[in-house]
């Protein structure tokens, strides 16, 4: 009997080492993320071939490959306010992005400065740090690619109310 309890204390030890191996491993490997997806761009009121004020809310759907199982899936928010068009959408400066993963933890994502590209039917890249949650500490960089939009609707009376394409986040 004696040698029976030995045995399973000993295996019950042998297993509270190893867990935290696994749980380092796991934190390690979590250090970066590549995710791919869609993103809409919808403007209130509707945007016009000259500048006005409008309310834009950028929503991204992504699915990502990362060692990371909470990681496997990401939606991102960012609204702002300001003067765009569909010629001059405007830079985007500070802009601020609320990512919520797969097993619901959050982290903000910030852009402390301009975007090096920006256009409705064009490319977009946005690059800053993830200042919270998970990823915290690290850089990423956010690819936008528009797809072409619909001249004649940004002449109509309503404006273009949405432009949409594929989007790509990279943690690293």
């Amino acid at each position: 009997m004696r040698r029976t309890v030995f045995t399973l204390a000993t295996v019950a030890a042998c297993l509270a080492c190893a867990a935290p191996a696994a749980s380092a491993a796991t934190t390690t490997a979590a250090a970066s993320a590549t995710c791919d997806g869609l993103t809409t761009v919808d403007y209130s009121p509707g945007i016009h071939d000259w500048v006005g004020d409008t309310t834009t809310r950028v929503e991204t759907d992504l699915s990502c490959n990362a060692a990371d199982p909470g990681a496997y899936s990401v939606s991102t928010v960012s609204t702002s306010a300001g003067n765009t068009s569909c010629l001059d959408p405007g830079d985007v400066t500070g802009a601020r992005y609320w990512v919520v993963w797969g097993d619901g933890t959050t982290s903000e994502l910030e852009t402390p400065g301009a975007a090096t590209a920006r256009g409705i039917g064009g490319v977009a890249v946005e690059t800053g740090m993830v200042l919270d949650g998970r990823f915290a500490g690290h850089s990423y960089s956010l690819t936008l690619n528009f797809a072409p939009y619909d001249a004649q609707e940004c002449n109509s009376p309503g404006g273009l109310t949405r432009a949409m394409g594929a989007a790509s986040l990279v943690i690293a």
